[in-house]
């Protein structure tokens, strides 16, 4: 299977958890991924994988400004496995727009 790179948007993460994306039945390559604030507030982002019963955390309570874009909030790249999900939330509802880059078609 050939490697095709996808974006991925998710829209409205707030306080309750929220799927930015999942992975069924393929491994793939978490390449970036940043969240902007849509709100007059500073507020923390919590971001992790979720895969079966276990969360991986990325970064907890990241604090992004009113108005601003995390930037990316990875170091590096992360391998995901088939069932893995991108998961986020902060306190307040609908405050954080996000894209993430992703590689799928490796093995």
């Amino acid at each position: 299977m050939a490697e095709v790179f996808d974006s991925v948007i998710a829209t409205d993460i707030g306080s309750a958890e929220k799927v930015i994306f999942s992975l069924p039945d393929r491994k793939a390559v978490l390449l970036s991924c940043s969240f902007g604030n849509k709100t007059t507030y500073e507020l923390p982002i919590t971001v992790w994988i979720r895969r079966g019963t276990t969360n991986a955390s990325i970064v907890k309570d990241w604090r992004v400004s009113s108005g601003e874009n995390s930037g990316d909030i990875l170091k590096g790249k992360v391998v995901l496995e088939a069932g893995d999900s991108l998961m986020a939330r902060c306190p307040l509802d609908s405050a954080f727009d996000s894209i993430a880059s992703i590689m799928t078609g490796i093995s």
